[in-house]
């Protein structure tokens, strides 16, 4: 065996001419150089996904200091929870009530109208009414600081820089909310805007109103107390093609 391949060897040398050997040593580079940026285009990946993977839990740990600064009773009640036999509008004000006075928004029937009680000129020009709805804007700015973070978390899952389980940690912060109606009205901002994708808004309908009830849910009266609610407050949402007008991206 060794004598044939000194023989091979032996023949490279006399019968491959020098053009020929330049080529093979230029192709032998290439490939070495190809192999050099692949393995650093991989290390570059990692160290991307790391930056990435901190980014998020900076800005979690961000959230977080903001629920303990001055405007932490307001933003806390974003996680209230509320017993399953309170439902419907009932539901809705119970909430809305920790964080406001304002009729027309604890009285408000939709997301649209929710908004409109908090953002409308003629709110801002009416003194009392401004004060009234401050804290409730501090709570929507709040719920749609969380709302784009999962977005965040959910478009790293999609591009392999979080795991599976990772991401379910994350997409658990959709799931606590739940059917508060100032996420509601984010996640109704939002679509009018189209501020999110359309694989996010299928996932929000899975996640908060899908038509069977999630094998993983812990309280599963209050889940569909929500669900129920999102019914009434915002039907629009558990339509099939809700979705469909949203970019694809």
């Amino acid at each position: 065996m060794l004598t044939r391949i000194k023989l091979f060897l032996q023949r490279l040398k006399t019968e491959i001419s020098l053009a020929d050997k330049l080529q093979l040593v230029g192709f032998i580079i290439a490939f070495i150089s190809l192999w050099c940026v692949f393995f650093q285009l991989k290390e570059n990946t990692k160290t991307n996904k790391v930056a990435i993977r901190g980014q998020l839990y900076q800005t979690e740990a961000l959230s977080a200091a903001d629920e303990s600064g001055n405007d932490a009773q307001t933003l806390q009640t974003i996680w209230a929870r509320v017993p399953p036999q309170i439902a419907g509008e009932q539901f809705s004000s119970t909430l809305l009530q920790l964080a406001t006075t304002n009729k027309t928004a604890i009285k408000a029937k939709t997301p649209a109208e929710l908004f409109h009680s908090m953002y409308d000129a003629t709110v801002f020009a009416n003194r009392s009414s401004c004060e009234s709805t401050k804290n409730l804007r501090r709570l929507f700015l709040h719920a749609q600081t969380n709302l784009y973070h999962v977005h965040n978390a959910y478009d790293y899952k999609r591009d392999g820089i979080l795991g599976n389980q990772e991401w379910c940690t994350w997409k658990g912060l959709i799931r606590e909310m739940g059917a508060h109606p100032i996420l509601l009205a984010a996640i109704w901002q939002g679509y009018q805007n189209r501020y999110f994708s359309r694989p996010f808004a299928q996932f929000l309908q899975k996640e908060l109103c899908p038509d069977s009830t999630p094998q993983d849910i812990a309280d599963i009266e209050s889940f569909k107390r929500d669900r129920e609610f999102i019914r009434l407050f915002y039907p629009e949402m558990t339509k099939k093609d809700w979705p469909n007008v949203l970019p694809d991206y």
